[in-house]
């Protein structure tokens, strides 16, 4: 493996991470908005005389403060995952140009060493 291939493979790892904390936090989010949506229903077929508002308003918002926690780290989480993964597309692409032309180049001066055979 050479040197590019070595930072190449750090750099997909990194995207496979993120997107993974992506795919957690969007089921995460997904869970809380499950969550939220069956207090609205309890609050649909409930008689609000009759059930515990304190209680209802507590569990409905600690909810609400954990699904905001969620959306706050998802948006930086997002960030990352669109700028790794445009980086993942461009370098592939731009290091298949590489070795095609690092090909011909070896094979025109008949070089064949690695780069840990210089170093």
């Amino acid at each position: 493996m050479i040197l590019q291939d070595i930072h190449y493979e750090q750099l997909r790892n990194t995207h496979h991470s993120v997107a993974d904390t992506r795919r957690r936090l969007l089921e995460k989010l997904s869970e809380l908005d499950k969550e939220v949506s069956k207090y609205y229903h309890e609050l649909e077929k409930s008689d609000v005389r009759e059930m515990s508002k304190a209680l209802f308003l507590e569990g409905l918002q600690e909810t609400l403060r954990k699904r905001r926690v969620v959306k706050e780290e998802l948006r930086g989480i997002n960030a990352i995952y669109d700028t790794t993964r445009k980086s993942v597309e461009n370098l592939n692409e731009s290091l298949q140009r590489t070795r095609n032309k690092s090909e011909k180049t070896r094979d025109q001066f008949n070089a064949r060493l690695t780069i840990f055979e210089v170093f």
